[in-house]
């Protein structure tokens, strides 16, 4: 009997899954179900934050970008505006 079900698995059970998984070559085995859902969700956040971290890289500037300097326009838009309305823009910049 398991102490707590769907969290332990009996030795008897264990052993046969393991006897099982050795005659079938397998090299890895996951048991009980918890311990299978929580190999699925690590695979999950490893998938989620991979696409997280590819978005971010889009977003960033290229390396041409990097060696002028300057940050995109795209991020300073708003600033520009405002300071073409203050009058705050140099003789070099319009």
């Amino acid at each position: 009997m398991n102490a707590l079900p769907g969290i332990s698995v009996s030795a008897q059970r264990a052993a046969r899954a393991i006897l099982a998984a050795a005659r079938d070559g397998r090299a890895e085995l996951v048991t009980p179900l918890s311990a299978k859902l929580l190999v699925l969700a690590r695979g999950l956040a490893r998938e989620v934050s991979a696409s997280i971290a590819g978005l971010a890289n889009r977003l960033l500037p290229d390396d041409d970008a990097l060696a002028s300097g300057a940050p995109p326009r795209a991020l300073t838009a708003l600033s520009d505006r405002a300071a073409l309305r203050n009058n705050e823009l140099g003789p070099t910049r319009a």
